[in-house]
């Protein structure tokens, strides 16, 4: 006889662990995540077997898949610095419709980090990958144009691993325009987190997000600042009889 205080069906388990009821199948799937089979008579007379999942094990699982990131804090500040320059936040907002197309009643609200490299520096993603110990790697034999060259992603879209990012960019700090982008970001992340999140805010943060990354030119204070700086290394080499 199953206690059924014991087990979690796959619609329980997906809602304690914040992903969708096709990420738990595939967990089962794949072993990480173990489960019993029952079987029970539907509404058309016929038996059908379901998935129950022990309760233990789901809370050991989502411990672990929540877990605070560790690692050498140089390689952390490493990890920064690429976002600054090959990573991107995306913030997407959108209402899924089901299998015959039909819009359903909530949104989806979704939180992404993406890091995009030429895929003979897939060895850089696989240890980023190792280090954070979660995302996925997407390789990418094809190019997109005939100008550049195949590409590999790792990106990051479940919302309990947006969660731990945000604790490690808070410990690796962005220093460029993109800390703007993770800023908005950032704060889409916490607000969606809450029980009762405002729909609306996170509607504000989707549109802040792209306005905020619309070309702004350099201020006239930081080129003057960029004309002093070379000024002074002219100076500087000319002093050691280097220039003329």
């Amino acid at each position: 006889m199953i206690e059924k205080s014991n087990y979690m069906d796959k619609f329980e388990v997906a809602k304690f662990l914040g992903a969708n009821v096709r990420t738990v199948s595939r967990w089962g799937q794949l072993g990480r995540l173990s489960y019993i089979v029952g079987k029970k008579i539907g509404i058309d007379g016929k038996n059908h077997t379901f998935r129950l999942y022990p309760r233990m094990e789901v809370e050991e699982f989502f411990k672990k898949i929540n877990a605070s990131v560790t690692m050498d804090h140089a390689f952390g500040d490493y990890i920064a610095g690429l976002v600054e320059g090959e990573g991107s936040f995306g913030i997407n907002v959108r209402q899924v419709a089901n299998r015959n197309g039909k819009s359903r009643e909530y949104l989806s609200n979704e939180a992404s980090l993406k890091i995009a490299l030429r895929n003979d520096d897939l060895p850089v993603l696989i240890m980023i990958r190792k280090a954070l110990g979660f995302g996925r790697i997407k390789a990418v034999n094809k190019a997109a144009n005939a100008a550049s060259k195949p590409y590999a992603r790792f990106e990051v879209q479940r919302h309990n691993d947006s969660i731990r990012l945000v604790e490690f960019f808070d410990q690796h700090p962005l220093h460029g325009k993109k800390s703007r982008d993770y800023s908005i970001w950032r704060q889409f992340v916490l607000e969606r987190s809450k029980p009762n999140y405002s729909q609306k805010k996170l509607d504000k943060l989707s549109k802040d997000i792209q306005k905020i990354r619309e070309y702004k030119p350099p201020k006239a204070s930081d080129i003057e600042t960029v004309d002093n700086l070379n000024a002074e290394m002219k100076f500087h080499i000319r002093g050691k009889g280097i220039g003329h």
